[in-house]
């Protein structure tokens, strides 16, 4: 699987913060917006198996939190930037 850690994690924020929330984080100064497997499957309208075969081909990147993944929302918007041509 195509899954990265994220090293310059500055805090991640808790339970509704500000404007921040669970799937929240702040990388080098801002703020990254994190989904689900079952999020993206959703968003994009995909089983979660599609989206897992597509993280294990590297089609998506994921970050790793704890024992959890989490795509950024930039990935799904190169994706469908790239699948809409």
């Amino acid at each position: 699987m195509s899954v990265q850690a994220l090293t310059p994690i500055i805090p991640i924020m808790g339970r509704a913060i500000g404007n921040f929330d669970m799937t929240t984080i702040a990388v080098s100064n801002r703020a990254v917006r994190l989904v689900t497997i079952t999020e993206a499957a959703h968003r994009l309208k995909l089983s979660t198996k599609t989206i897992r075969r597509m993280l294990q081909r590297g089609d998506l990147r994921a970050h790793r939190l704890g024992r959890q993944l989490r795509i950024p929302e930039q990935e799904l918007a190169a994706l469908l930037a790239k699948t809409l041509g």
